[in-house]
C-alpha cells in the first residue's frame, strides 16, 4: 500500500513540475537549444481552416520548426513541436517512433 502510494506521490509531482515547466517561455536564442541541434528553414504555419478553431490554443504563426540532428555519422532532419501540442497530438500519433524524441525547453524534438 506504501509503495503504490509513494509512487502515485512521485507521479503527481512529475506532472506538476512538467505542466510548471511547459508554461516556461519559450526559448529564443539558437543558444538554448538541446546540444547538436540545429533550427533550418522556417516556420510551417497551421492552415488557414484550422486557425478559427484553436483560436489561442498554440504559439502564433505556426506550431513546429524544423531542425537538424547528428544521426549515424551525418544528420538527419525532425520536427520541433510545443509540449502541449505533442502531448494531445503527437504522442499518440508517432508514439516511440522519433528518432530524437527529446523534450527540451517547452518543446519536444522529433
Amino acid at each position: 500500500m506504501i509503495k503504490r502510494s509513494i509512487l502515485a506521490l512521485l507521479l503527481l509531482t512529475m506532472t506538476v513540475l512538467s505542466i510548471a515547466h511547459a508554461n516556461d517561455a519559450a526559448p529564443a536564442g539558437l543558444e538554448q537549444l538541446p546540444p547538436g541541434v540545429t533550427i533550418v528553414g522556417g516556420q510551417e504555419p497551421i492552415p488557414a481552416a484550422h486557425k478559427e478553431q484553436l483560436g489561442e490554443q498554440f504559439f502564433p504563426g505556426g506550431f513546429r520548426h524544423r531542425f537538424r540532428f547528428p544521426w549515424g555519422g551525418g544528420f538527419r532532419y525532425g520536427w520541433r513541436y510545443p509540449i502541449g501540442y505533442w502531448n494531445m497530438f503527437g504522442r499518440p500519433i508517432f508514439g516511440p517512433t522519433c528518432l530524437f524524441g527529446r523534450p527540451f525547453g517547452g518543446f519536444f524534438y522529433c
